[in-house]
Order: C-alpha cells, then sequence, then structure tokens
C-alpha cells in the first residue's frame, strides 16, 4: 500500500486495527496485541498516540519531522 491509501484508510476509520478485525478474528475484544498491553484496546488512536510497544517507531518520526521543519524556512 501506498502512503495515500493508509492514510485514507486511516481517516475514513477502515484501517486494520485489532479493534476493527475483531470482527472475523479469533481476537473477539479486539486488544492490542503487543505485549506490552493488556487489555486494551486496539484502535486507531492506542495505534497511533499511546502503545508502548510503537514508542521507538514515534520518538524516530518526531525526529525525521523536526530536522525537515529545520530544513524548511519560515516554518
Amino acid at each position: 500500500m501506498n502512503k495515500s491509501t493508509v492514510l485514507a484508510k486511516m481517516i475514513s476509520g477502515r484501517y486494520r486495527t485489532e479493534s476493527l478485525c475483531r470482527f472475523w478474528s479469533d481476537n473477539r475484544e479486539g486488544f492490542c496485541l503487543a505485549s506490552t498491553c493488556y487489555q486494551t484496546i486496539g484502535d486507531l488512536e492506542h495505534l497511533l498516540l499511546h502503545c508502548p510497544a510503537l514508542q521507538p517507531v514515534r520518538d524516530g518520526l518526531q525526529v525525521i519531522w523536526l530536522e525537515r521543519r529545520g530544513a524548511i524556512p519560515g516554518l
């Protein structure tokens, strides 16, 4: 999938989080499957903001965003 497709699915609510996939998977409660999360609903907010297993990825993206922001005059 390309980035625009992923973004469109996230905005529309059709991105396949554990919460959405609970209807056709063995994970009927829709809990996040990361070992760092215990009985936490695996929705998009959790995935993007709260999941401890994804914190290193969020930190890396923040570094990239801050570097690019500095490279663009006027921001």
